[in-house]
């Protein structure tokens, strides 16, 4: 069987998988080479053993309790964890600021994490993309994460729709959350650390080695930091291609820990910018973006 025959027998075969949803005029746009090895993860994807995020989660030894056994003080802790293993899971949450720690956690564990779903290879870069506003009629997606031009292209397409004002979201984690695109991608902090071969891995300016570092980071967890992340992450050609950074965020809980852990951070970090400004001011956000030269 030449590559065409074999190409047009595995259309068929996606084909009949998709229920005959599936269109195929971009793929006959492909390359020979790239369309059929498309297709071969397409059809392996369908017919891939598929598993829970809970299941996978708990297996990886992270916590998943109740929501409503969490104390508030440990709830974003909680629900970091559960962030950063499923982006090790290559699941990726998006559109959660309309969302608290305690809500958007007690939506993980109680549907999102229940959904069956195929397992992605680990030779496969493919990811799970979850947006949280998941109501029928997108009233969340309208009122705080919808563009001009999407709001006009849903007018257009549902004309007797009447759409919610557009809203502020009341919080502002989506900037911190873990990215699909990132290459590296942001870790959390302490794990990462303590992975490290590298004598001087985070900002080694002001931290000098790993330990002293890791000394920081257990500080701000110890004065309630809901998670700690290292950011844009680089290698060192001269050191084997060893991961380093000088970019922490840092979450802050939703409790009056927060001013501890702020008044920590003027003490020992003395960063070199914070949240991209010289001026080390708390300005009201769930984070704090640290960088040192």
């Amino acid at each position: 069987m030449d590559q065409d025959e074999r190409i047009e027998q595995l259309k068929a075969e996606a084909w009949r998988l998709s229920g005959g949803q599936m269109r195929s005029q971009g793929i006959d746009n492909l390359p020979k080479d790239v369309a059929e090895q498309f297709l071969r993860r397409i059809i392996a994807f369908e017919t891939g053993p598929t598993t829970t995020g809970f299941d996978r989660l708990t297996a990886a030894g992270v916590p998943l309790p109740p929501p409503d056994e969490v104390d508030d003080r440990d709830i974003g802790v909680i629900l970091w964890r559960v962030i950063f293993g499923l982006a090790h899971l290559r699941v990726f949450l998006g559109c959660t600021n309309h969302l608290s720690d305690r809500e958007l956690y007690s939506a993980l564990w109680r549907t999102v994490l229940r959904e069956e779903v195929t397992v992605i290879p680990e030779d496969v870069t493919g990811a799970w993309h979850v947006d949280m506003p998941d109501d029928s009629a997108s009233t969340n997606y309208l009122t705080y994460y919808a563009d001009d031009q999407d709001r006009e292209s849903w007018q257009t397409d549902f004309p007797d729709a009447v759409l919610p004002a557009r809203q502020q979201a009341p919080h502002d984690r989506d900037d911190d959350l873990p990215r699909a695109e990132d290459d590296p991608p942001c870790a959390e902090a302490r794990a990462w650390l303590q992975a490290r071969r590298h004598p001087s891995a985070l900002a080694a300016n002001r931290f000098g080695t790993t330990a002293g570092a890791l000394r920081f980071v257990e500080q701000l967890y110890a004065e309630g930091a809901s998670c700690v992340i290292v950011d844009h992450i680089g290698m060192l050609p001269q050191d084997d291609g060893e991961p380093y950074a000088d970019e922490l965020i840092v979450v802050y809980p939703a409790d009056a820990r927060r001013s501890a852990i702020f008044d920590l951070i003027e003490r020992e970090a003395q960063p070199d910018t914070v949240d991209d400004e010289e001026t080390l001011v708390d300005r009201g956000r769930g984070s704090i973006r640290l960088w040192w030269d």
